[in-house]
């Protein structure tokens, strides 16, 4: 099972460094796999809506919990053609969350687990972000998410961000490298 970091044990440079690593990872994997150029790949926040099929661009749960304590699937996707994927932590938006668990898993009906983490130790700190072992999922690729809550939870009734940045070539959503206007 996977560790989680809580943020406020890294530094804001030890974060930033790390942001850029993964951003520059996401990117150059693109390229090689593609066989193109590191700068015709934006990398991205992801979207819940337009890269997931969620029902907004919040990061809520896509599943009425019926069972407390148990894994459920959340939701999963399919990625588009030339869109990469990377998980790597979480932000815990609610005082008294009951979702305390994300395990990711691959394939349409979730064959393989690649990982489950557990944050309920976030709670205890005043900003509860924490970052995880970086998760890719590649282009077409299915994502096959399942959480845990303590209790049972409505449909969209918790807000927690899952961190993820998406890396797409230029045009699919952002329309152009950045330039100094």
């Amino acid at each position: 099972m996977g560790q989680i970091i809580p943020r406020y044990l890294l530094e804001k440079t030890a974060v930033t460094a790390r942001l850029n690593k993964l951003e520059d990872e996401l990117r150059t994997l693109a390229a090689h796999e593609t066989n193109t150029s590191p700068e015709e790949w934006v990398v991205r926040d992801a979207l819940p809506a337009t890269d997931f099929g969620h029902t907004d661009e919040r990061w809520v749960n896509q599943h009425a919990f019926a069972v407390a304590n148990a894994w459920e699937m959340d939701w999963r996707a399919q990625l588009a053609v030339n869109r990469y994927a990377m998980f790597y932590g979480i932000n815990q938006n609610v005082v008294n969350p009951s979702i305390y668990g994300i395990r990711f898993r691959q394939g349409f009906n979730g064959a393989t687990t690649l990982d489950s983490i557990h944050f309920r130790k976030l709670l205890e700190e005043d900003n509860v972000i924490g970052y995880f072992d970086r998760l890719i999922y590649r282009p077409q690729a299915w994502i096959f998410v399942d959480l845990i809550a303590n209790a049972l939870t409505a449909i969209r009734a918790e807000e927690f961000e899952i961190l993820t940045m998406i890396c797409e070539k230029y045009g699919d959503i952002v329309s152009g490298p950045k330039t100094v206007v």
